[in-house]
C-alpha cells in the first residue's frame, strides 16, 4: 500500500514541478515618449516553457479601453510593429477581447521544445499620457497584472520626450490596487529613467511606474481634438443619453398632437346607464381597451338576464346555459357572441378552468371583436400606428447600442432573450396575481396554498430576469442599460397615453362616470342628497353588471347589505340568494363577498381559464499597482 501512495505523491511533485518550470524569467520594457505623445515600447520577455500552458508560445493582453469612474470610456491604440523569437521574426496574431486586445504569438500548428525562449514585442500606443496645468504624465503599467505565471526579474526604462526634465516619479508593486513600493528607481546620464522591481512578481502580481516632466515638451490635443476623442469614445454614452431624448421628443409631440382627451364635462349623477352600452361596452368604453374585468361583466350580465347560471362549487365556477325565458333583443351584441363560443351545439356545462381555454379564449375574441366594431372608431381612438413608430425608434436606438458594445451580436441576442424572458415572468406574474385574486375572494386555504407555492416558482424567474439586466450592464454601460429600460418604459406608458376619446367617446364617459358615481356612493348623506330609486333585491341585480365594470362591485354590495337582510327577515321569506346563482353562500349571504366574488374572483377565474394549461417547468493622477495605460497581461496557449 505505501509503495502506491509514494507512486502517486511522486507524480503529483513532478507535475506540479514541471508546472512551476514555466515562468517569466526576465520581463524588461524599454519606453519612449516622442514629443506627439505616442509611445513607441519594446518588451523583451524571457520565459521558460516546459510543454505545460506554453506549448506554442505566449499571448500578450494589452487594454485598448480603460473604464472610468463614473462609466465612460477612453479608447487607446495598441499598433504592433514587430514579434521576434530569439531575435527572429515570428509569425502572430490580434483578436479583440471585450476592452483587451491579444497578441498570439506562434503558430497553431507548430509546438515548442521545453526550452528558454525571449520574445521581443514593439508596439506603438497612442493617449496613454495625462495632462495638467503643471506637468505632463505618464502613468503605465509595464508588465501588466494578468500573467498566468511568476515574473522572477522586472524592469522598464522610460526614455523622456527631448528636452524634458523629470520633476517627480514612483512606482508600484503587487496585485492591482496594491500601493507597495518595492521598487528600485534610478535615473542615468541620459536623463532616461530605470525602474527594477526589488522583488519576484508572483501571477497576477505587476510593476507600475509613474512619471512626470514639466508642460510643452509634448503637443497636447486641442479642444475639437478632445471633444472629438471624448465622442468616439464614449458613443454608447451619446446614443443613451440622446437617443431615448429623441423617442421622448416624438411621443410628446404625437401625444400633443392627437393624444390629449377633450375636455371633460360637468360630473352629473345618472340612475341608469348610457342608453346602449352594455356593462362590458361601458368598461370598453372607459378603460379604452379589453381586459379580464369586462368578460367577468359580459357573463355576470347574461346570467342575469336569465341566459345562464353561475355556479360556485368547492372546485371553481361552473357555467349552465338556461335557454328558457331569454328575450334575445335584451342581449347585446357582444354577450350574444359570448354565449354562441361558451355554449356551441348542444353544450349545457362549461367548468371555467384551463383544461376549457380554448372555448374563453374563442369567448373572449369573440367579446373584444365585437365591442371594437361598435365602440373604438366611434368613442376613441387607440393611435396603434403612431405607437408602432415610436417602437421602432426605440428599437432603433437600441440596435444602435448594441452595435457599440463589443459584441453587437452578444448584446442582441440578451436583449432578445431578456425581451422573451421578461414576457414569460409577466405570464407568470399575471397568473400568480390571479391566483392570490382567487384565494383572496374565495377564502380558501386551498386557493392561498396554491398561491404560495405559485409564488415560490415564481421567485427564481423574477430572479433570473434580474440577473439577465445585470450581465446585459456588463456587456453595455449603465448608462446604455437605463437607456434601454427607459425605451421599454416608455413605449409601455404611451401605449396607455395615446389613447384618446373622441368628442362622442367623452361625452359617454361623462355619462359612464355619472353612473359610476351612483353605484359607488356608500356615504348615506350622500345617497339622501341623489334621492335615488327605491332600493329592491331586483335594483342590486340589475345594475351588478355595470358595477362590476366600473370596478365599485363592493361599494355597490355595501348599499344593499340592509335591504337584503330586511327581506331575508320577512316571515315566510328564505335568506336571499340570485335565483342565477347557486353556491355555498348559503344562510349567511354577504352582498359584499358576493359582489366580490362576481367581480375579482370571477374576473381571476375567467384570466386563468384563458390560459392553455402548463406542459412543464422549465500625488500622481492614481497611486496603486495595475494603474493608468498599458497593463493587461498573458499567458501559454
Amino acid at each position: 500500500m505505501r509503495l502506491p501512495l509514494a507512486l502517486f505523491f511522486g507524480l503529483a511533485l513532478c507535475a506540479a514541478a514541471a508546472q512551476a518550470a514555466e515562468r517569466i524569467v526576465d520581463f524588461r520594457a524599454d519606453i519612449g515618449i516622442g514629443g506627439d505623445g505616442v509611445l513607441t515600447v519594446r518588451e523583451d520577455i524571457t520565459v521558460e516553457a516546459a510543454g505545460q500552458q506554453i506549448k506554442r508560445g505566449i499571448y500578450r493582453d494589452f487594454p485598448v479601453r480603460h473604464r472610468r469612474a463614473d462609466g465612460s470610456a477612453q479608447s487607446t491604440s495598441f499598433d504592433v510593429e514587430a514579434v521576434l523569437r530569439d531575435g527572429r521574426a515570428e509569425p502572430y496574431h490580434l483578436t479583440s477581447r471585450g476592452d483587451y486586445r491579444r497578441l498570439y504569438i506562434g503558430e497553431a500548428d507548430r509546438y515548442l521544445t521545453p526550452g528558454i525562449y525571449r520574445y521581443t514585442i514593439v508596439y506603438t500606443s497612442r493617449r496613454q499620457l495625462a495632462h495638467f496645468d503643471d506637468r505632463d504624465e505618464l502613468y503605465w503599467n509595464v508588465t501588466g497584472d494578468r500573467w498566468a505565471f511568476a515574473i522572477e526579474q522586472a524592469e522598464a526604462r522610460v526614455h523622456l520626450p527631448p528636452g524634458a526634465i523629470l520633476l517627480d516619479r514612483i512606482a508600484y508593486t503587487g496585485p492591482r490596487g496594491a500601493t507597495e513600493q518595492a521598487a528600485v528607481i534610478e535615473t542615468a546620464a541620459d536623463g532616461s529613467v530605470l525602474f527594477r522591481a526589488s522583488r519576484a512578481l508572483a501571477p497576477g502580481e505587476g510593476l507600475t511606474i509613474a512619471l512626470s516632466w514639466p508642460p510643452g515638451h509634448v503637443v497636447r490635443p486641442g479642444a475639437l481634438e478632445r471633444a472629438a476623442q471624448a465622442l468616439g469614445d464614449n458613443r454608447q454614452w451619446l446614443i443613451a443619453l440622446t437617443g431615448p431624448l429623441m423617442v421622448l421628443g416624438y411621443f410628446i409631440l404625437v401625444w400633443w398632437r392627437v393624444g390629449r382627451d377633450p375636455e371633460s364635462g360637468p360630473l352629473v349623477v345618472r340612475y341608469r346607464p348610457p342608453k346602449g352600452l352594455s356593462p362590458a361596452a361601458c368598461r370598453f368604453v372607459r378603460e379604452m381597451g379589453f381586459d379580464a374585468k369586462a368578460m367577468a361583466a359580459a357573463i355576470v350580465s347574461l346570467a342575469v338576464k336569465g341566459a345562464l347560471a353561475i355556479r360556485d362549487d368547492a372546485d371553481g365556477y361552473v357555467l349552465a346555459r338556461e335557454g328558457s325565458g331569454v328575450d334575445a333583443q335584451s342581449l347585446s351584441r357582444g354577450e350574444k357572441a359570448v354565449l354562441d363560443r361558451l355554449f356551441p351545439g348542444n353544450a349545457e356545462t362549461l367548468a371555467v378552468k384551463n383544461s376549457n381555454h380554448k372555448t374563453f379564449v374563442a369567448a373572449r375574441k369573440a367579446l373584444k371583436r365585437a365591442l371594437r366594431t361598435e365602440y373604438e372608431l366611434h368613442y376613441f381612438h387607440t393611435n396603434r400606428w403612431r405607437l408602432l413608430v415610436g417602437a421602432g425608434l426605440a428599437l432603433a436606438v437600441i440596435a444602435a447600442l448594441a452595435a457599440t458594445a463589443d459584441s453587437p451580436a452578444t448584446v442582441l441576442f440578451m436583449a432578445v432573450w431578456l425581451a422573451g424572458w421578461g414576457f414569460g415572468c409577466y405570464q407568470l406574474v399575471a397568473r400568480l396575481r390571479t391566483q392570490w385574486q382567487m384565494a383572496r375572494a374565495r377564502r380558501s386555504a386551498m386557493y392561498a396554498i396554491g398561491g404560495a407555492l405559485a409564488t415560490l416558482f415564481t421567485l427564481p424567474f423574477l430572479a433570473g430576469l434580474l440577473f439577465g439586466f445585470f450581465l446585459l450592464g456588463q456587456a453595455l454601460s449603465l448608462a446604455a442599460l437605463g437607456a434601454l429600460i427607459a425605451l421599454v418604459l416608455m413605449v409601455i406608458g404611451f401605449y396607455h397615453w395615446l389613447k384618446a376619446p373622441t368628442r362622442a367617446g367623452r361625452r359617454a364617459m361623462d355619462a359612464i362616470d355619472g353612473f359610476r358615481e351612483f353605484l359607488g356612493a356608500t356615504e348615506q348623506h350622500r345617497l339622501d342628497l341623489m334621492n335615488p330609486p327605491a332600493r329592491t333585491p331586483a335594483l342590486f341585480e340589475t345594475f351588478l353588471p355595470y358595477a362590476i365594470a366600473l370596478d365599485v362591485e363592493t361599494r355597490w354590495a355595501d348599499q344593499f347589505a340592509g335591504v337584503l337582510k330586511a327581506a331575508a327577515a320577512a316571515p315566510g321569506e328564505r335568506p336571499y340568494r340570485p335565483r342565477w346563482y347557486r353556491g355555498r353562500a348559503g344562510a349567511a349571504f354577504s352582498p359584499s363577498d358576493f359582489s366580490t366574488h362576481m367581480g375579482s374572483g370571477l374576473a381571476s377565474a375567467l384570466s386563468g381559464a384563458a390560459t392553455a394549461p402548463s406542459r412543464g417547468r422549465s500625488g500622481f493622477s492614481g497611486g496603486f499597482s495595475g494603474g493608468g495605460g498599458g497593463g493587461g497581461g498573458g499567458g501559454g496557449w
